[in-house]
């Protein structure tokens, strides 16, 4: 009986979501209406569909670690399949889903499904800015680390290495936003053995999140040595235009990080500094 209550459960979300999202599979469908950005984020493979009217479409992605970015194309629907043809020779042939301005998916003969999913906002202008995260994880324990996206598709780096106990400071790394998929490009001092050079995130932008502001939250998918884990990193935007004419602030502690200079004593109000050995408690004073 449970069994049965079960199937007829399942059953009858079946029926409500064929009936509400009117998903389908059939010729009347016209590639123009496909016109737009369209992402597709699975585990080892991401890729963004920049699609006209026309049936011309421009694709970037990454797949096991190899990125490739404005490769053109064409598609075409016809008897419930779907073709789409690049100038790099790697197309993807198969059966059509589709449910108007929110997914379709392609099932190619090998039994391989793709779907992707309608962007209606594009997240590149989002994105610039400074961004913490609170809960990075280095699989054991969770640090801070800090991402600054510049509008030349730069990114600094400062804080822990996921899945390591490295932590790095002001590295340089290249990025690209299409639509809600972030394509990040890895530097070489970040890469530990098994990494991939490229990697993609899943983006989820909500602004004024909270009392703080915006909330970017990054989904992807993080290799440990139990495999590929699903992971969610939440980053909060800082604000980093500071309005502090004509007021007055107190402190708690000082704190310093990443001195650099000569091992000698410099008399500076009266106190001691060697700022080769500095720890910040003559600071404090």
């Amino acid at each position: 009986m449970k069994i049965f209550k079960a199937m007829m459960l399942v059953l009858v979300a079946l029926l409500a979501f064929t009936g509400c999202e009117k998903f389908t599979c059939n010729d009347s469908h016209k590639v123009s209406e496909l016109a737009g950005t369209w992402t597709c984020f699975q585990e080892n493979f991401a890729e963004a569909l920049v699609i006209k009217a026309n049936g011309s479409v421009v694709s970037t992605g990454v797949a096991d670690g190899e990125y490739w970015e404005n490769v053109k194309g064409n598609i075409s629907i016809q008897d419930g399949k779907i073709s789409m043809i690049f100038e790099d020779d790697d197309n993807t042939e198969g059966h059509f889903d589709f449910i108007p301005e929110m997914a379709f998916s392609v099932c190619t003969d090998k039994g391989e499904r793709y779907t992707y999913n309608y962007c209606k906002e594009d997240l590149s202008d989002e994105i610039v800015g400074m961004w913490v995260c609170n809960d990075a994880t280095n699989g054991t324990t969770t640090q801070m680390a800090i991402n600054t996206y510049s509008k030349d598709g730069t990114c600094i780096f400062t804080g822990i290495v996921p899945n390591t106990d490295s932590h790095m400071v002001n590295v340089s790394t290249n990025y690209k936003v299409i639509g809600d998929i972030l394509f990040t490009q890895r530097a070489d001092n970040q890469l530990v053995a098994g990494d991939v050079k490229f990697v993609a995130s899943r983006l989820m932008y909500t602004p004024d999140a909270t009392l703080l502001g915006d909330i970017i939250s990054r989904k992807q998918y993080i290799t440990t040595k139990n495999g590929n884990i699903e992971a969610v990193l939440n980053t909060l935007r800082i604000n980093q235009k500071l309005d502090l004419a004509g007021k007055t602030y107190d402190h708690i502690k000082t704190f310093v990080t990443n001195v650099k200079g000569v091992d000698k004593d410099v008399d500076i109000m009266g106190n001691k500094f060697n700022f080769a050995k500095m720890d910040g408690v003559k600071l404090n004073k």
